[in-house]
């Protein structure tokens, strides 16, 4: 491949990474509606499983492609991997 290769690639993780983190944001505002009492409890088990479930999934595409990317040595030269930048997406249960 050519020279741009490791931009795609890295591009590319960083999409997928701000995708897990609007997915988290996304199950903190399901969880505000649920407790504002604009969302049923049942429902909101149903919407935060599948949500779960599709961060499970993205973790994995994620977690493969980065070794992808070492593997194949498509990284920036000089550069470290793509990370996520932490950020606090849970809210406190409610009683």
């Amino acid at each position: 491949m050519g020279n741009g290769s490791w931009r795609m690639s890295t591009e590319y993780l960083q999409g997928l990474h701000r995708c897990r983190r609007e997915a988290r944001e996304t199950l903190l505002h399901l969880r505000y509606a649920k407790d504002s009492g604009n969302l049923t409890d049942e429902v909101h088990r149903e919407l935060e499983a599948k949500g779960e479930d599709a961060l499970q999934q993205l973790g994995a595409v994620i977690g493969s492609i980065e070794r992808k990317i070492q593997e194949r040595g498509r990284a920036k030269p000089g550069s470290a991997m793509v990370k996520e930048e932490e950020g606090d997406y849970h809210t406190p249960h409610s009683p």
